[in-house]
């Protein structure tokens, strides 16, 4: 949790955090690679705990079909 909430930015542990990653990303270093796009649940969508993305499973499905048909998406 703590190498996620590092590469994310987030001022708590990564928990409830859902991320894409393009099929050739690689951990390499000491921390995971960022990923291509994540969102989350932490708090609630009127009052999120985190920056970014409140998790929408119709945008989290169309961004991880985007990544697997090799476009980037909206």
């Amino acid at each position: 949790m703590q190498a996620y909430t590092a590469v994310l930015d987030l001022p708590e542990d990564a928990w409830d955090i859902f991320m894409l990653y393009h099929g050739d990303a690689r951990w390499t270093d000491a921390l995971p690679p960022k990923p291509d796009f994540w969102m989350h649940q932490l708090g609630s969508e009127r009052s999120p705990r985190v920056d970014g993305p409140y998790l929408d499973p119709a945008v989290f499905a169309a961004r991880a079909t985007d990544l697997i048909a090799g476009t980037s998406g909206p």
